[in-house]
């Protein structure tokens, strides 16, 4: 018979290397490629300098003239605050009697660990492309006193979630859990009824996450709000990305954005990140014009290439987006990696007060934070984003 104890052990020196093995190298291509580090973590922030130009300290004199005088490049601390990402698992006493015998309880602690597993991964790469506030959706419309709500777009909703309703920064209705997810109508059903005072600009978040999650590649840009990493974009304005608008997404439009990175000072990008319909426009443009489109392979991830940069397509980019990446510039800063939290007596399995079942908390303290905005780029397709 396998007890707690034992699925303690199992948790402890099984299933931890394969969670943080497949959240690390299997929740997107992005994500792989980034540095997971805490070099940069100070107490419960994590601060990186970011320099601007280069070392003023090189020049041409006379044969015996002054040397010249040494002037450092602009440094700028960036700081963010370590997020907290929890993921729960539940394992009741009577499911795990029935399933009495070691392979019983390992499958069930399989399927346990799996569900965790497709969550966590998913809202981590949900998160990899929103702005750190956690709005998956707006209202766009207000509640009928039925279960059905209107939406601006469904990308970032899946159902299972638990979400509330916040009005500004304040919660209309908490803990309502998504049913079902009508993506050609923009639709959401809840599991509790939406009052028609609950109106329309009501935003929908992962229940208690409400401008508590990872700061994004969003974030960097002008979504990101008035600061980046605690300066004021106004006053930084040499430190931001660059951001273009085109009417087209073909291999021209695409060089123009690498060249004028190039130009202003950064680095050719190793990654583009668009959505879907930015990857197909992308991918019929080469079509029409009869070229060949290489395929890249990174492991589990393959893209069409644009010149040797993989073009990866998001589900949770907006529509008419993409982003031109140094993907080297970017730090997953964490205490440590994923870990369980332990009881007192250092148990994984803890058993819930006045319930007969037993919980286990995946746990990761962490943020994106990236080194040098100046050297990403976002394209933004002007015409509409639903042709194609």
């Amino acid at each position: 018979m396998i007890d707690v104890i034992n699925m303690d052990k199992v948790l402890r020196s099984v299933y931890l290397d394969v969670v943080s093995s497949s959240l690390n190298e299997k929740t997107s291509a992005f994500y792989k490629k980034v540095v997971k580090s805490g070099a940069n973590v100070y107490g419960k922030d994590i601060i990186a300098p970011c320099r601007i130009g280069i070392n003023g300290g090189v020049a041409c004199t006379e044969e015996t003239g002054n040397l010249p005088a040494t002037s450092a490049p602009t440094l700028l601390n960036f700081k963010a605050p370590l997020v907290n990402i929890y993921g729960n698992l539940e394992i009741s006493d009577k499911l795990l009697r029935v399933n009495d015998g070691a392979g019983g309880a390992i499958d069930v602690l399989n399927y346990e660990i799996d569900t965790l597993l497709d969550s966590a991964k998913y809202n981590m790469r949900r998160m990899l492309f929103q702005n750190g506030d956690g709005i998956l959706a707006s209202m766009t419309a207000a509640g009928t006193s039925s279960m059905t709500i209107k939406v601006d777009h469904t990308r970032n909703v899946i159902e299972g979630m638990v979400v509330d309703l916040m009005s500004g920064n304040s919660a209309v209705m908490t803990g309502c859990r998504i049913t079902f997810v009508d993506k050609a109508n923009s639709t959401v059903k809840l599991d509790k009824s939406v009052a028609s005072s609950v109106t329309s600009g009501t935003n929908l978040v992962i229940s208690g996450s409400y401008k508590c999650e990872l700061y994004g590649i969003p974030y960097i840009f002008s979504g990101g709000g008035i600061n980046l990493y605690g300066n004021t974009r106004s006053v930084i304005g040499y430190a931001l990305p660059s951001e273009y608008t085109e009417s087209a997404v073909d291999s021209s439009t695409l060089q123009s954005v690498v060249d004028r990175m190039e130009e202003n000072g950064a680095e050719r990008p190793d990654m583009i990140l668009g959505s879907y319909t930015m990857r197909r426009k992308y991918i019929d443009s080469m079509n029409t014009a009869h070229l060949n489109i290489e395929t890249l392979s990174d492991g589990d991830f393959k893209a069409p290439g644009f010149n040797g940069i993989p073009v990866y397509a998001e589900p949770f980019i907006e529509d008419n987006t993409m982003f031109f990446l140094n993907t080297k510039d970017f730090i997953m800063a964490q205490l440590a990696d994923w870990s369980w939290v332990e009881g007192s007596t250092h148990e994984i399995l803890r058993p819930i007060y006045g319930k007969a079942a037993y919980t286990a908390t995946l746990v990761k303290y962490c943020n994106l934070i990236c080194r040098r905005p100046k050297a990403q780029a976002k394209l933004t397709y002007s015409a509409s984003a639903s042709e194609g």
